[in-house]
């Protein structure tokens, strides 16, 4: 009976093994051909899953797509889905993920600012209140230090906005993404990359922009965003600063 139970454990440990790779892969395809209107539909595709791991990569994946639904001005589905994202993220807050769920309601919260800005004086100080908590949670969080550097980069300058401190944040998130023994969904690791690149262009720092893409397309050679706009963009400002 024991010996049969442990195979049935290694069985299912096998096909969330597999499931995890296989969204994974999916979500990244998509991220690297600039293409993620299916992710909607993977998402609640997993639904069936009863595993924190895949849930956590089905929040990511659903935040993402919140801003891409924003980009769409399909504010309605926006809303709908944050409402849905707030939901999962109260099965995930007493397990593993608590620091990178609190910093997921953060980046919700600079969503409904975007789609309500004259909310902002009132949703800003609980943005900064669920990042504050996330660090207390885990300060050596990759996501959270990612999250982190988006509200600074997002921030208006006179509400604490910074595009240097941003891209230090950025940085950091990359350094602890690359040495954590947790499985982050890849698309996100990558974003780090470019968000980072992306304060150093803000802040005029073209060399170390032109870097970290070029690091970036050295990992993902298919990286559309990076190897169509991007880094094309840096490098027509330093061949014309030169």
């Amino acid at each position: 009976m024991k010996r049969l139970f442990f195979s049935l454990l290694l069985v299912f440990v096998a096909v969330v093994s597999k499931s995890q790779c296989s969204q994974d892969s999916v979500f990244l395809e998509g991220y690297l051909k600039g293409d993620i209107s299916y992710w909607d539909e993977i998402i609640h595709d997993m639904d069936s899953y009863d595993n924190d791991t895949i849930l956590f990569q089905q929040v990511i994946a659903a935040y993402g797509y919140v801003g891409f639904l924003i980009d769409k001005g399909e504010k309605g589905a926006a809303r709908s889905q944050i409402h849905w994202i707030k939901k999962q993220c109260q099965d995930l807050k007493s397990g593993s993920f608590e620091a990178e769920v609190y910093a997921v309601e953060a980046g919700l919260v600079g969503y409904e600012i975007t789609l309500s800005p004259l909310r902002a004086p009132f949703l800003g100080p609980r943005n900064q209140a669920y990042i504050d908590y996330s660090m207390e949670v885990d300060s050596l969080n990759p996501f959270v230090w990612m999250e982190k550097g988006n509200t600074c980069f997002y921030a208006p300058q006179m509400f604490g906005g910074s595009y240097k401190k941003a891209a230090r944040m950025y940085e950091k998130a990359v350094k602890l993404f690359e040495a954590s023994d947790k499985k982050y969904p890849s698309w996100v690791c990558l974003n780090a990359r470019v968000m980072w690149g992306k304060s150093c262009l803000k802040q005029k720092d073209y060399l170390c922009s032109e870097r970290v893409f070029e690091e970036t397309l050295h990992l993902h050679p298919d990286f559309r965003w990076v190897r169509d706009e991007l880094l094309p963009q840096v490098r027509a400002i330093l061949v014309e600063n030169n």
